[in-house]
């Protein structure tokens, strides 16, 4: 999922910002060669992003499960598990088909422009392809639903990791030290993992306030943003090579071959 956030947001779809209406064209492979509008680019890219949120807290519950089995202490009910598994099946199609429906039809979009900013409307008809939206109480319901999302996910991951540090204690008198280094190894890379997740998950909501409140010098905050988004990889790289000894001694190996 980080591979493909990557390729998608560099190579497929690279949005640029039409301030100071709430819209977007884009440049890349989707829009260009196969004239994908903005819209569509736009809902891959936050499906891919939260379904790679949520893919890291299934893979804490399943190291937390694995932990708690040998520790015998802390183990989540199974249907707290299933009723998760489920909201993450569930939240993606879900929230894909609202946003979906808060796109208007391209004549009405026109006809928005025409009302909001006419002094832009011809240099509207010079761009290839482009997507705008209307602030109306639809897209409140979304602002709102992707902060609760944002929380849900971030609250789960904290619990997850203080339960497993808090196993982890009692764990390391009742097995070998080679094999706790593994747990703490594996433990220790999906932590800096979901930190880089969650840093960059950031740029989407400081987005959402810049077009709540219209912050003076939006364009310049957004287009930040955007550079911020991209830098996801490079960002976790560095952290995995900082905090992370085993994928530190993998890239050294390599260079000195």
């Amino acid at each position: 999922m980080c591979f493909f956030t990557d390729i998608h947001l560099t190579f497929l779809m690279q949005w640029v910002p039409l301030y100071p209406l709430m819209g977007l064209y884009t440049l890349g492979i989707l829009g260009s060669w196969f004239d994908v509008s903005p819209h569509w680019s736009l809902l891959i890219a936050g499906c891919v992003v939260i379904m790679q949120l949520e893919l890291l807290v299934i893979c804490f519950m399943k190291k937390h499960q694995a932990i708690s089995i040998i520790s015998r202490s802390y183990a989540l009910p199974k249907y707290m598990e299933y009723t998760y598994n489920i909201m993450c099946i569930l939240s993606i199609p879900s929230g894909g088909l609202y946003f979906n429906s808060i796109r208007m039809p391209k004549d009405e979009q026109w006809q928005f422009i025409g009302r909001i900013v006419p002094q832009y409307y011809n240099q509207f008809q010079s761009l290839p392809n482009f997507d705008v939206y209307e602030k109306n109480s639809r897209f409140y319901v979304i602002f709102g639903c992707f902060g609760f999302l944002v929380i849900s996910i971030t609250v789960s991951l904290i619990f997850l990791i203080l339960s497993i540090f808090r196993m982890m204690r009692k764990l390391k008198i009742q097995i070998s030290a080679m094999s706790f280094q593994r747990h703490a190894e594996a433990i220790r890379s999906l932590t800096v993992q979901s930190a880089t997740c969650l840093f960059c998950l950031a740029p989407p909501v400081l987005l959402s306030v810049f077009v709540y409140f219209e912050v003076e010098n939006s364009q310049i905050l957004t287009e930040l943003c955007i550079v911020w988004i991209g830098s996801h990889s490079s960002i976790n790289m560095c952290g995995l090579l900082i905090f992370f000894d085993p994928y530190r001694s993998f890239i050294l190996k390599e260079f000195r071959r």
